[in-house]
């Protein structure tokens, strides 16, 4: 699996399935397979997190790497729109927060799209205004994700979004 980091411009590959090792007392256990549910369709999917919180943008980054997605990381819409603007294969996913310094992540997902329309947009939002959040991306066709969310609401709503379906 990918991860771009934006801010390093770094490609790391870094295994999706946990490797077990032998222990003490062991016959050398065989390997497990991943208990996360990685699904051999993400491979070929392509996901730009924007996330400006480093420590909320670290755990994603985790999710959507063990669920085995190559991961595109912005903090901001600024670099992720950069991205968008220059990444040479498709994005299918565009995971933002809504409330991000400079651009919002409504104005971003408009900007991306302008240049990639396939790209399915999730808005996250932790703000005081979930509602009013949620109510302007349905608007808008896309995904509302409120915060906080599970590991599993988030690859639920990102399979949903792939499929076209209105709810994971």
């Amino acid at each position: 699996m990918s991860v771009l980091s934006m801010r390093t411009a770094e490609v790391r590959r870094e295994s999706a399935t946990p490797q077990t090792r032998p222990g003490p007392g062991t016959q050398g256990a065989p390997e497990r397979p991943n208990p996360l549910g990685n699904d051999p369709r993400n491979s070929d999917v392509t996901v730009l997190l924007v996330e400006d919180d480093d420590q909320i943008r670290r755990v994603l980054l985790h999710f959507l790497n063990d669920a085995g997605y190559t991961v595109l990381e912005a903090p901001s819409a600024e670099e992720a729109l950069a991205v968008a603007e220059t990444w040479p294969g498709p994005i299918q996913v565009l995971l933002t927060d809504y409330s991000l310094p400079g651009l919002s992540g409504d104005d971003l997902q408009r900007a991306v799209r302008a240049v990639r329309e396939e790209t399915h947009v999730i808005l996250m939002s932790a703000s005081g205004l979930p509602g009013e959040v949620g109510r302007l991306a349905r608007e808008a066709g896309l995904r509302f994700l409120p915060k906080p969310f599970s590991r599993q609401s988030l690859l639920a709503n990102i399979r949903a979004a792939l499929e076209g379906r209105t709810t994971p």
